[in-house]
């Protein structure tokens, strides 16, 4: 709100005839009226002002002396704020001075544009005043000429011109200085403080009403200096000084009264309105406002309208009726709007509507509110709203859980009102900052909002601002609870107990629960502490009294010490004599991962003391630790490496932490002491560890290519570690996709025969008339198209391995001849009456049951039991426990590995999937499924739910990275979810953002907001 005021009404404005004799009388009428005038009596001046026009001659010589006494009659109204009736009489007037020429025409109209310029009718007020300018620049007429001049600086200022605004009040000020009016110049320095307030010139706004001020005084114009008091007022209230602003406008609003100025009532009535909102007096500011209102009615001000209805809505929203207040809020921008398309109103309702769906907890609304107040701020100049709006987004996307870019915007309002030196708001901001910065979690985060509530506690502000410091330190008290620091907490809370009665903000009650949680929680850390002692003394009691240790054992204690570090993934591996890694247990880690990394560990540890832990804050940046290692092999951030050396056999043991710790402060020094304690208890066993199938857990092996923690596979894979030497046939039997074909080619790699060949046959796959050729051999001639001797896949294989698969679907007659070669190791090409002995050992696999296709004659009962050396049988992947994961992760790595990408985390809901899934296709399966989701997931950091196939079994309940369910915020996952929409949205329009927001029914900025929000960009 602002009251921009024109000059005073120039002495000689228009022509002053004297006469003699009878026309002594009007004529004395009037000057007892201009005194009356000139001393705001302004009704008795009106009623001599009407006697002087009934008395008047109405012969042509009389007609300059009406005119001018019926211009005296309507400033009368107009000074009064009796807008409508100042209005008519001009209209008089204008009509009268038709007669008289163009220059008192022009000087009339120009009156009646101040008149439309403070109804708010700024195009109609700028028309008529730049009209009259053109005429009465070429007279004399300085005074009627600075009138035009400052109603046209008020009209461009209140539509947001300011640059233009200011350039005609400079030249109002040179020609009120070029008449010696002094009175009228004060007026345009009132005007050009309003600007410098505008543009948040606090300081240039003081200095130019202090001139005015002694302007004012020097003429005795008491009556003039009620627009300071107004001006004055809000400035004052704007930089948190309310007593000195209450009692600006209550000296102002008696003046006005006094003066029966109705355009100063209603001023100051919307200012009183607004102080006596901020001290909560609601019924007191109601008072205030519909007076106002009323007044504003009456006259048909426009602008004062809307400014009523704008804080008969901020009343509203104080009072927490919210619907009334925006219906309030919309009644002012309707009104405003019809004054011009940017002014400095719609500016600030957009700001209130904004943090009032902020309020509702409408963010997406509280964005498009600011987007469009920002725009307003921009084409108004209304610098001062800018701050608020900035807070107010920094609230929404936090409300978002776009934590990170609230707080860029919370900073830009911090600024904005550093830049402006609003103490009080930079107060508030710093307390939305520090709550944000909660909200976002980590220690990091946590330290820095104890910086910014230390630093809100240190501004000086007034202590008629009305803000108490209690709920910052309250704020304060809860960080550094959260931190750990009790002491701390406790003495901020005590501090706090001692000034609550100031505040009325903070309740007994509330004091009362902080002070238990803090007490609960020295209690707590006192047990914890208790805990940790007898952690040490469980661990001592896992420690076996050999000092040999299973893989149960080592793998709980691996997990215990990554709990206690707070470390996402962790493993423990060994180095032998020879140079060979083994990893003796894993967390959270694909074992590929865990083996590039220990290599790249032993590399950085080497020098350092055995046993003693060594950190790396930074490592996910480290050269050291980055150069030369695949992207998705990096460490995740902060490392902690404990490197074990036993100098007789030359084995080195490795235990690695590793953390994303960007929100938190990376490994404790409590806890590094205890990993160390579990390492300590653990070296002996882990550097002398003899493990209980060598060839099983030996990196050289061909085992090492069969990924598996399942206790069964493994008793699979030792029966295939102790029959690949022999020369006995295998049988392998399982369902489609278990590695029965891998497992034949490691039985032999493992075997003598390893350096010959390994021949496999899909007895499935070869038409049943070609199979007996390719599997024995054919002669020449021996059938059509036979036009060479052909060696059969058998022969092929002297001296190797023929691995028949799928041997279930060979026909019998087929089933037959294979008997006889396995019975005599003997061949007989198609065609020839010679036999060939073979030396080869078969290994056959099958997924059907060949015991029920023998009772249905499907199979030879013969070769059956002839294949039954040595039969394994696969488990199904179903029913391998945390196989399912761990290739899961193998899949994902090789995949990101062959497309260049960073590998992904699993979520908790796209892990539920893959567990509850029977996978029926198995490994294969697994594997075809896994590369789908890492081309699907693209750029995206996390695999999720949608990724996988609609037919991987049903939906689960969660899709969160690590959380239970319970913990797992609605909002983030309905963001979750926009984002994706927005994603193949945009992607199916071809990033045709218009096609898209019309699909998508949503307004163009929300989309273009929503797509900064979730960082979404084109081919990408």
């Amino acid at each position: 709100m602002q009251d921009f005021r024109d000059g005073r009404e120039p002495s000689s404005s228009l022509p002053h005839n004297f006469h003699s004799g009878p026309a002594l009388s009007f004529e004395r009428l009037e000057e007892v009226g201009d005194l009356h005038f000139h001393a705001a009596a302004y009704t008795s001046a009106v009623d001599y002002y009407r006697t002087a026009l009934d008395a008047s001659p109405a012969d042509a010589d009389a007609q300059s002396t009406l005119l001018r006494i019926r211009c005296k009659l309507a400033d009368c109204f107009r000074v009064q704020g009796q807008l409508r009736r100042a209005l008519e009489e001009f209209e008089t007037a204008s009509t009268e001075a038709a007669g008289l020429g163009t220059i008192e025409t022009a000087a009339t109209d120009v009156r009646i544009a101040r008149v439309l310029q403070a109804q708010g009718r700024y195009s109609d007020a700028i028309d008529l005043a730049t009209r009259s300018f053109t005429v009465l620049s070429l007279t004399d007429r300085h005074g009627d000429v600075a009138i035009a001049q400052m109603v046209l600086g008020i009209a461009h200022a209140c539509r947001g011109q300011l640059v233009k605004a200011e350039e005609f009040f400079q030249d109002a000020l040179s020609t009120y200085r070029r008449i010696g009016d002094e009175v009228s110049q004060a007026h345009v320095l009132n005007n050009l403080a309003l600007l410098a307030k505008r543009n948040c010139r606090w300081t240039r706004a003081l200095q130019l009403y202090e001139r005015a001020e002694k302007l004012f005084h020097r003429h005795g114009a008491n009556v003039e200096i009620c627009a300071l008091y107004l001006n004055k007022a809000v400035l004052l209230r704007k930089t948190g000084h309310r007593v000195e602003s209450m009692a600006s406008a209550l000296q102002g609003l008696r003046l006005a009264r006094t003066r029966g100025d109705q355009g100063g009532i209603l001023r100051f009535d919307l200012i009183l309105g607004q102080l006596k909102i901020d001290e909560s007096a609601f019924a007191e500011a109601q008072d205030y406002l519909l007076e106002a209102r009323v007044l504003a009615e009456s006259e048909d001000s426009r602008r004062d309208l809307a400014l009523a209805d704008e804080f008969l809505g901020d009343l509203m929203f104080a009072k927490g009726e919210l619907d009334d207040a925006m219906s309030n809020y919309d009644r002012a921008a309707e009104r405003a709007l019809e004054l011009s398309p940017t002014n400095d109103i719609l500016a600030e309702v957009s700001r209130r509507r904004a943090e009032l769906h902020l309020r509702r907890e409408e963010p997406e609304l509280a964005l498009e509110e600011v987007h469009r107040g920002v725009e307003l701020v921009d084409a108004s100049g209304e610098e001062f709203e800018r701050g608020f709006l900035e807070r107010t987004r920094g609230g929404a996307l936090t409300l978002l859980d776009h934590v990170e870019e609230g707080l860029i915007s919370y900073r830009e309002s911090l600024d904005t009102f550093r830049r402006l030196h609003l103490d009080l708001e930079v107060f508030r901001t710093l307390l939305c900052l520090s709550e944000a910065l909660v909200r976002r979690g980590g220690e990091k985060n946590l330290v820095v909002a104890r910086a910014r509530l230390n630093e809100a506690l240190a501004l000086e502000l007034p202590p008629e601002s009305g803000v108490r410091p209690g709920r910052a330190q309250f704020a304060l008290a809860r960080v550094e609870l959260s931190l750990g620091n009790f002491d701390e907490a406790l003495i901020t809370l005590c501090d706090l107990e001692r000034s609550a009665g100031d505040d009325d903000a903070l309740h007994d009650a509330e004091l009362s629960l902080l002070r238990e949680e803090i007490e609960h929680a020295v209690s707590a850390d006192a047990r914890g502490g208790v805990e940790s002692f007898h952690f040490v003394r469980d661990l001592s009691d896992r420690v076996a009294p050999n000092g040999r240790h299973d893989e149960a054992t080592i793998s709980s204690t691996l997990v215990t010490a990554a709990e206690q570090l707070g470390a996402q993934r962790a493993f423990v591996a060994l180095r032998d004599e020879r140079g060979r890694v083994r990893i003796l247990a894993n967390h959270e880690m694909a074992l590929v991962h865990a083996r590039a990394l220990a290599l790249r560990a032993w590399e950085q540890l080497s020098g350092q003391e055995p046993g003693h832990a060594r950190v790396w804050s930074q490592a996910a940046s480290d050269p050291a630790w980055i150069g030369g290692v695949a992207e998705n092999r990096r460490p995740l951030d902060s490392v902690v490496g404990i490197r074990l050396f036993d100098a007789a056999s030359g084995r080195e043991g490795l235990f690695y932490f590793d953390a994303a710790v960007k929100d938190r402060i990376p490994f404790s020094p409590d806890s590094i002491a205890m990993a160390s304690a579990c390492v300590a208890m653990l070296g002996e066993s882990i550097l002398h560890r003899v493990p209980s199938d060598s060839l099983l857990d030996d990196e050289a092996s061909p085992f090492s290519r069969f990924l598996t923690q399942s206790d069964r596979v493994r008793e699979v894979l030792s029966l295939c570690a102790k029959v690949a030497p022999s020369p006995y046939t295998v049988l392998f039997t399982g369902e489609t996709g278990t590695g029965k074909g891998l497992l034949a080619r490691i039985i032999h790699d493992l075997s003598p025969r390893c350096d010959r060949s390994f021949v496999t046959v899909n007895c499935a796959a070869i038409p049943e008339t070609l199979l007996e050729s390719e599997l024995f051999g054919h002669v020449r001639g021996a059938f059509t198209g036979a036009d060479r001797d052909k060696d059969g896949l058998i022969v092929s294989a002297e001296g190797g391995t023929l691995f028949l698969d799928e041997i279930g679907k060979m026909p019998l007659p087929m089933q037959a001849k294979l008997l006889q070669f396995l019975d005599s190791r003997e061949v007989r090409p198609v065609g020839s009456s010679q036999m060939r002995s073979v030396d080869v050992r078969v290994i056959c696999a099958s997924k059907r049951n060949l015991e029920t296709m023998i009772t249905t004659g499907e199979f030879l009962e013969d070769l059956y039991y002839r294949l039954l050396d040595f039969p394994v049988s696969i488990p199904p992947l179903r029913d391998r426990g945390d196989d399912i994961v761990l290739l899961a992760r193998e899949f994902v790595a090789r995949s990101c590995e062959d497309l260049g990408r960073p590998e992904p985390v699993l979520t908790r809901g796209f892990v539920s999937r893959l567990r509850a899934y029977d996978w029926p296709g198995n490994v294969r399966q697994m594997e075809k499924v896994m590369r789908r989701a890492v081309v699907l997931a693209a750029s995206e950091e996390r695999l999720r739910e949608m990724h996988l196939p609609a037919d991987l079994g049903p939906a689960a309940v969660d899709d969160s990275d690590g959380d239970p369910p319970e913990f797992r915020p609605l909002k983030e996952q309905v963001a979750e979810l926009e984002r994706s929409v927005l994603r193949r949205s945009l992607e199916s329009t071809g990033w045709n953002r218009s096609e898209t927001a019309r699909r998508l029914k949503i307004s163009y900025p929300t989309l273009l907001q929503k797509i900064r929000s979730y960082g979404l960009k084109e081919n990408c």
